[in-house]
């Protein structure tokens, strides 16, 4: 069972963060699907490069995705609330292909992020479908085709852009701090 105490005080502070970056980008970028795939995706895999410890990328997308929801909610936020419940079981995908490529012999620290965002953005799309109740898999297939394929260069998108912050941060004090308390 994980307790309040498992987390590091600067793990907890960036994981708020990163919630409430993903969740104002939303704001930003009111109807953009695929933009808030690629700031998940991003926000993701910030974390997990900083912090080295696994579910904590699911954690801050939840705290995100609740401010999400008290933003749909209030009126504030236009976003399909179906995506975000979608987003968490991908983020926990996420987070277990990142284990499992960890665990093998691929030794370059972008493969062990890309090939995870690759293979979670892909069920996404399908998750999404699953949650909406939709019957009709039929007329549906070369849309789902389409969305998994954009889905899958959003997470790209969005891990390169977090591995070139990433390069350009973690010799910086305040990534070193969190990285190593």
């Amino acid at each position: 069972m994980i307790s309040i105490e498992h987390f590091r005080k600067k793990e907890l502070i960036a994981m708020a963060l990163l919630a409430l970056l993903w969740a104002s980008a939303n704001l930003a970028f009111r109807d953009s699907f695929y933009i808030s795939i690629a700031l998940a995706f991003t926000t993701m895999s910030l974390l997990l490069l900083m912090t080295c410890r696994l579910g904590r990328a699911t954690l801050s997308l939840t705290i995100g995705v609740i401010l999400s929801l008290l933003l749909i909610q209030s009126g504030i936020l236009d976003m399909e609330w179906l995506l975000l419940p979608a987003l968490i079981a991908t983020s926990a995908i996420f987070e277990i292909c990142v284990m499992i490529t960890s665990k093998t012999r691929i030794k370059s620290i972008s493969l062990t992020m890309i090939i995870p965002a690759l293979i979670s953005s892909a069920i996404l799309p399908w998750t999404l479908l699953l949650t909406s109740g939709a019957t009709t898999l039929g007329k549906l297939s070369m849309e789902m085709i389409n969305m998994t394929i954009a889905s899958q260069l959003s997470a790209l998108a969005g891990t390169v852009i977090a591995l070139l912050i990433w390069e350009l941060i973690k010799t910086k004090t305040f990534a070193l701090r969190i990285m190593h308390e």
